[in-house]
């Protein structure tokens, strides 16, 4: 399996990192309230997927964008050009 980009939950509906469109939620836990969920672009042309998961660090590391410090900044400008 491929690995997936981690970005945080933030109290607004989640969109695509890359492209900005709105979400699919494949994958979530139900019985487990906060865990990761998988998400993947609507749109027919990106169709990024990435994993979403609550802040467990109260926000901790976190950029202003909401996006988690981890390298991912770095990597979505690579995945735009």
């Amino acid at each position: 399996m491929t690995e997936m980009l981690t970005f945080l939950r933030t109290s607004q509906p989640t969109t695509c990192p890359v492209c900005g469109a709105r979400t699919l939620i494949l994958k979530e836990s139900p019985e487990e309230p906060g865990s990761p969920q998988i998400h993947q672009c609507l749109d027919t042309v990106c169709q990024f997927t990435f994993v979403e998961e609550e802040d467990l660090e109260a926000f901790e590391g976190v950029n202003h964008d909401g996006y988690s410090q981890t390298g991912n900044t770095q990597k979505l400008r690579q995945l735009r050009h």
